[in-house]
């Protein structure tokens, strides 16, 4: 069923901030609000002339203008071209599947994931920018979605921008991040005591 890697991600999101989280992190309350909120409009989405959307793609939209206005005027534009970046890459990247899906030997939304969490990756390739790349994750295919959109529809075929397809691959972008995050964070346990344990072995 399409939007169902979503809503699990969303669960998963929810228990973890509301049962596992520090209680005392700063961002807890708001994390579990939004994971329930994205839940509850999972169903929902609205029209207008030709255009239809999901109400979770604004949401999302929304919470990354909020984040996006405490950057620098520079951070903003750079985000602004890598995300038309991303966005074309996307729309390209589907309608490539769409007239000639032959070459799409794997997976479509994993393919999907693979390239542009490669994209941003190189666009952004200072280690500590992960939410950096998420964001932009979620603007460029954004943007993708419309381009896709007005491409589909100006020949006549309908297209819903953000649809539950679309929402399963954020999601396994997201948890692709989030392992990524994982692997570094392990990787940078294990260097850090790697030089104490030979000090320890010179020592005796």
């Amino acid at each position: 069923m399409a939007g169902i890697i979503y809503l699990w991600f969303l669960w998963g999101v929810w228990i973890y901030s509301t049962f596992i989280l520090n209680k005392n992190h700063l961002y807890r309350t708001k994390i579990s609000l939004i994971a329930l909120l994205l839940i509850i409009i999972f169903p929902f989405g609205i029209s207008f002339d030709a255009y239809s959307t999901h109400l979770s793609l604004i949401l999302h939209i929304i919470i990354c203008f909020y984040i996006i206005h405490q950057f620098g005027l520079a951070e903003k534009l750079y985000l602004i071209v890598c995300s038309f970046i991303v966005g074309t890459s996307y729309a390209g990247f589907h309608m490539f599947a769409f007239y000639d899906p032959v070459w799409v030997v794997i997976e479509k939304n994993w393919l999907c994931v693979t390239c542009m969490l490669l994209l941003s990756f190189l666009l952004y390739t200072n280690s500590i920018s992960s939410s950096k790349r998420m964001i932009l994750v979620v603007m460029g295919t954004t943007m993708g979605e419309v381009f896709l959109a007005i491409i589909y529809n100006n020949n006549g075929l309908p297209y819903t921008i953000g649809s539950r397809n679309y929402l399963d691959f954020l999601s396994l972008s997201m948890l692709a991040f989030i392992s990524i995050g994982l692997i570094q964070f392990v990787s940078s346990i294990a260097s850090q005591k790697l030089p104490n344990k030979k000090g320890a072995v010179n020592h005796l």
